[in-house]
C-alpha cells in the first residue's frame, strides 16, 4: 500500500494486502534470514520474480489471498509448460 506526501510516497510492506506472488509466499522461504531453503538465494525485498522459474516453488496455503495467488500460479505454470513445449 502506498500513500503520498507533498514530496513523495511511503511504501508500506504489508503482506496481508499483497495480491501478487513473490518468493515470500513459498513454503521454502525462510523469513528469519530472508533466504530460500532449497536454493542459495537471499531475498531481502518484495517483488522478486525468481519464483516464476523455480522448480522448488510451493505456494504456502497459509498465505494471504491464497485463492487469487493459486490461480495466478496455475496460469504462470501453464505458460511455462507451453513455452518449454514450443522449444
Amino acid at each position: 500500500m502506498t500513500w503520498g506526501y507533498a514530496r513523495g510516497f511511503v511504501i508500506e510492506h504489508d503482506s496481508t494486502v499483497k495480491r501478487k506472488i513473490d518468493c515470500k509466499d513459498c513454503l521454502n522461504y525462510e523469513s528469519d534470514d530472508k533466504t530460500c531453503t532449497k536454493r542459495p538465494l537471499y531475498l531481502p525485498e518484495d517483488g522478486y520474480n525468481s519464483w516464476r522459474n523455480c522448480d522448488y516453488f510451493e505456494l504456502d496455503p497459509s498465505t494471504s489471498h491464497y485463492e487469487e495467488k493459486k490461480a495466478q500460479y496455475e496460469r504462470t505454470k501453464h505458460k511455462r509448460r507451453s513455452g518449454k513445449a514450443d522449444k
